[in-house]
């Protein structure tokens, strides 16, 4: 991730994003610089009890820094896309699901009962997929989860209206 420069979409594919609008990017963005802050004064502070302990809290909080960095350029490297066949709703590294075009049974506009299906959960969904099964998406560190439908609202609806129709689909009203 760290060497790449350019987004992952395959040619062909239309591509539009989900994280502008929920701030997420951002958020990570500036964690790295706090855990920069950190690393030092928690070090000295820890050295004073043990220097095995100072040593594992300075080795993880390095490890948290090219973690977080890597979520933050990810929302930008990892866009969402569509291609005739599947749908592919990518969140950053913390969310990646393959919507195949045959299991879509519908992509409407959301409602409020969507919202425990949103991806961020703290942002309101304008879209909802559904499925005709439930379909696991794939998170940081190999966790699943599966999901008979999933809602999100894309930063650029037209970008994402385009896409659909990439798959030849319409969203319903």
């Amino acid at each position: 991730m760290l060497g790449r420069a350019n987004p992952d979409v395959p040619l062909g594919a239309a591509a539009f994003t989900i994280h502008e609008k929920a701030g997420h990017a951002q958020l990570f963005a500036l964690l790295p610089l706090a855990v920069a802050l950190e690393i030092l004064p928690v070090h000295l502070l820890l050295r004073n009890w043990s220097e095995v302990v100072a040593w594992t809290a300075t080795v993880l909080s390095i490890y948290c820094l090219f973690w977080a960095i890597n979520v933050a350029r990810s929302f930008r490297l990892r866009p969402s896309f569509a291609t005739q066949d599947y749908i592919r709703l990518r969140y950053g590294l913390l969310l990646d699901l393959r919507v195949p075009r045959e299991k879509i049974a519908r992509i409407r506009n959301a409602n409020a009962e969507d919202s425990r299906f949103a991806v961020p959960r703290n942002n309101p969904p304008s879209i909802c997929i559904e499925f005709t099964d439930p379909l696991a998406a794939n998170g940081p560190f190999g966790a699943r989860k599966r999901f008979d439908r999933i809602a999100f609202t894309p930063d650029d609806r037209a970008a994402f209206e385009r896409s659909l129709a990439v798959l030849n689909f319409k969203l319903d009203s």
